[in-house]
Formats: C-alpha cells, structure tokens, sequence
C-alpha cells in the first residue's frame, strides 16, 4: 500500500492522511490479512515527517508487526541501509547494507570490502577505524589530503563527517600536537561517503590528518578507534 496516508475511506471521518482515516484504513486492511482462511501479507509504505517519522498517530506503529526504514547513508546516494525501529518477531539490531546499481538494489554481503580499499602498499593521509550498526562493526576508511596554502584563509572540506567535528579535531592537533594545520587546507572523506555520527571515530580523523601532512603511511592492518577530548586525552 504506497501510501497508506493517501487512502480514503467513506466509512469514516477526517481529511486524508488524518489520523482517523490512517487507523480506519490500516485497521481495516490488517483484519483483512489476518483472516484465518485466506491470510496475505501487507505491505504499508508511509510518508514521514522532517524528524523522520512515521506521519500520523503513533497508534498505527503498533499496529503492525514491524517497521523498517530504508534510509540513504552517503552524499551520493548509491548507500542504502535497511533498519529495524520494530520487530515483533525478531531482532531489531540487525541491519542490511544495500547498493544502489543500475539494476536496482544489490546487497552488500561483505560490507569491509567494501568500504575499505585493497592495497599491497600502505599510502599516506589513509586511516582506518570502525563504527557500529546495530548487532554489525563495520571497518571505514578515513582518507584526508592536506595541501599547503599560505595565502589566503585554509579550506576545510568534509564528505561523511560533520565539518564543525573536523574543525574541532584541527583545532587539537595544532594545540596539542603543535601541528602547523592553520597553513595548510585539509580534505578529508570517509570510505564511498558514508555518513559517520559517532565521535570514536575522532582518532583515526586525526590519524588520517597526520599521516597527510607528515607523508607517513599507516600500515594497513592499524585500526583506530577512540574519541578525542579537548585537552589531547
């Protein structure tokens, strides 16, 4: 049902997509597929808000048997990652990776390979950490390129980190590790993009950023994981 906000019922008050005619609908359908001689499966596909929830009462998620959200996780668009906000069967820990081809989705079965990229040779500005995904950790690769600059104000550019998160982390690096980071324009992008919210990746930013700037390749079996405080911890 795409979408179950766009149903309408003349059995029942309300506009479309209001709260009456959501559950008159849904609880309509789903006595419907729960019939005991001739079951089915039912699909609702829902409209959300801009907080990314489900629009409408609160009342039609518990409803259902689960719910799942099919988000995109990187700037380009091509990442996708199923989640589970509800199971009652299973667990909701688990998520599925997926990419976004020519043909449709196709499942990511080995997600370290496919954000890390393969080298006989370490290479400087190239960091590697991890993060977790519900029950999966998953290995991304941090890669920066620092180039000097001694004209005009440094450029700090980010792709799958927040760009006020870098800046703090420079701001360490040239107070702690007396880093000459003011004269220098730093890129850094996480691996195919993704979007990474979790502050432990904050070392290996740092890594990254030092390997760039020092030209110190990071052996490739070095993983770095932890947060960053503000006085260097």
């Amino acid at each position: 049902i795409d979408s179950i906000q766009m149903l309408y019922s003349r059995e029942c008050d309300g506009s479309v997509g209001g709260g009456k005619q959501l559950m008159h609908c849904s609880s309509t359908i789903l006595n419907k597929a729960k019939n005991s001689e001739s079951p089915i499966s039912v699909f609702f596909v829902s409209q959300v808000t801009k907080q990314d929830e489900l629009r409408g009462t609160r009342e039609f998620e518990h409803m259902v048997d689960a719910v799942f959200t099919l988000s995109i996780e990187d700037d380009s668009g091509i990442l996708r990652m199923l989640k589970s906000e509800k199971n009652r069967f299973g667990d909701i820990s688990e998520v599925g990776l997926f990419e976004m081809t020519e043909v449709g989705l196709k499942e990511i079965a080995n997600p370290n390979k496919y954000f890390i990229t393969s080298r006989t040779v370490p290479v400087s500005g190239s960091a590697i950490s991890a993060i977790k995904e519900g029950s999966r950790t998953i290995a991304v690769e941090v890669n920066t390129l620092a180039e000097t600059n001694n004209f005009t104000y440094p450029s700090r550019i980010s792709q799958g980190i927040n760009k006020d998160f870098l800046q703090i982390l420079l701001a360490i690096m040239d107070n702690k590790l007396g880093c000459n980071v003011k004269k220098k324009d730093v890129y850094v992008q996480t691996s195919n993009g993704i979007r990474i919210k979790d502050n432990s990746i904050g070392l290996a930013v740092i890594a990254s950023i030092y390997s760039a700037i020092a030209s110190i390749p990071i052996d490739n079996n070095t993983v770095f994981l932890g947060e960053v405080s503000l006085t260097g911890e």
